[in-house]
Parts: structure tokens; sequence; C-alpha cells
């Protein structure tokens, strides 16, 4: 089986500071399965997958060319709930992370020299107004 989740998996594990029994413990399963998971002879489901970051301290998330989701939190019960941030600190969390995204962004710009500026600008406004109007950070290479 080629190489999927397990260095991810692997990852987000050890950046918390976990043991595969812990985090085994915490998404209800067993260390077998775990390790499994880390060396790719099993895949998880997206559930597992979503339980394994967020008991990591992480939030899944995809992410695109302007665009950003947020996986929800797994379902209740299977994680002490003090763990869990309720959805309006949840949603300050992500907020805040898109306002420093935004500033950093910013100051990248102003410290572009005018002429980038201005190329960044007419690429940026030949994507078309729809893309400026729907509210969507876009970026240009």
């Amino acid at each position: 089986m080629p190489p999927m989740y397990g260095r991810f998996i692997h990852q987000c594990r050890s950046i918390r500071g976990i043991t595969q029994a812990e985090l085994a413990r915490m998404i209800g399963t067993s260390q077998a399965n775990v390790s499994a998971f880390e060396r790719d002879r099993r895949i998880p489901t997206a559930d597992t997958l979503n339980k394994i970051v967020v008991a990591c301290g992480f939030l899944l998330v995809a992410e695109g060319i302007g665009e950003k989701v947020v996986c929800g939190l797994p379902h209740a019960g299977w994680f002490d709930d003090e763990d869990i941030p309720e959805n309006d600190e949840l949603s300050d969390i992500i907020a805040e992370q898109s306002h420093r995204e935004t500033a950093a962004a910013g100051r990248e710009f102003l410290a572009l020299p005018a002429n980038e500026q201005a190329t960044y600008l007419d690429d940026l406004n030949t994507l078309g107004d729809e893309s400026i109007e729907s509210g969507r950070v876009v970026s240009v290479p």
C-alpha cells in the first residue's frame, strides 16, 4: 500500500507529545490500530482521522486557492468535553488565525517594490471581479 496518512498522523501525535497508547485511548481504538495507521498498513476513515487530529490538538482543514474549510468536531462522547473548544471559541480561534494571515499578507504586499505591487494588482484584476466581489482571497504567484 502506498504511503497515505501515516507520516501525517505520526507528526500530529509527536507534536502533541503523546504515545500511541495514549492516542488510542483518547480516540477509542487500540494501540495496534494507531501503529497500523502510522505505518500505512491501515487507512483510517475520515471520522477516525478527524478524531486523531482533534485529539492531538489540531483542526482538520481543507485549504485551496483562497478558500479554507474546517472539518466539524467529532460527535460528542468520544473525548473529554473540557478539551474541546466551544463553538464560539472555535469560531474566535479561526477568525483570529484568518486575521493574522490577512495581516501578514498585507505586510508582505507592502514590502514589495512599487512595480511588483502594480504587477500583482494587475494580475489580481485579470482574475475577474467576481473573485473580489465574493470576498475570497486569491493568491497570485
